[in-house]
């Protein structure tokens, strides 16, 4: 089965607050993977999308500018960066930080935390501007396919906290997602108990 999942405002809190940090997404899935994504941060002018299965790319893309198609983009390929484990940078959730968060967390040797909404987390991942970002509370199928496709493109991927993939399609939990840990590369072991 293949459907899109679209959150047209991702970062509601942020959005009405006056914040920038809010993004418009677009996931698709095909057999319970997020295979395709766009994320755009209007406000930030931060676009990012996969043009294929291991190929990202991000650009500056103010919302006037009138662009008509990616070739009038300035694409950056994206890719994550590989993480030093004594020295790791850690996104968390703006909103939603909490207790089993920081405990997460705390099995690492985290030097940088920071607080950033909505999808946004995803693409900054990409970039390569931090290692991890655990969310141990729930969140919407549509609140993370298409960051999920885009981190996956440039070299990361998403897990459970159980290690296994992240998968989509789940109308039984009401599309709802299990806790997770969004990785720059490949799941890294704790250090500290």
């Amino acid at each position: 089965t293949s459907f899109f999942l679209v959150d047209p405002l991702d970062g509601t809190k942020e959005f009405i607050a006056g914040r920038d940090e809010f993004t418009i997404n677009i996931g698709l899935i095909e057999q319970g993977r997020a295979t395709f994504g766009l994320v755009y941060a209007p406000a930030l002018a931060d676009f990012y999308v996969t043009l294929g299965p291991n190929e990202a790319v991000a650009a500056h893309l103010e919302p006037a500018t009138g662009v008509r198609s990616l070739a009038d983009c300035a694409l950056t390929p994206l890719r994550t960066r590989v993480p030093d484990p004594n020295a790791l940078a850690a996104f968390t959730s703006q909103s939603h930080l909490n207790r089993a968060t920081s405990d997460f967390l705390d099995g690492y040797k985290i030097v940088e935390r920071r607080a950033v909404a909505s999808s946004l987390k995803f693409g900054l991942i990409a970039r390569g501007e931090a290692d991890l970002y655990p969310r141990i509370a729930p969140t919407s199928e549509w609140d993370t396919a298409a960051g999920h496709a885009v981190l996956a493109a440039a070299g990361g991927c998403v897990t459970t906290l159980e290690g296994e993939p992240l998968l989509y399609g789940h109308p039984e939990r009401g599309f709802v997602n299990p806790s997770f840990v969004a990785w720059g590369r490949s799941p890294l072991p704790r250090q500290r108990q």
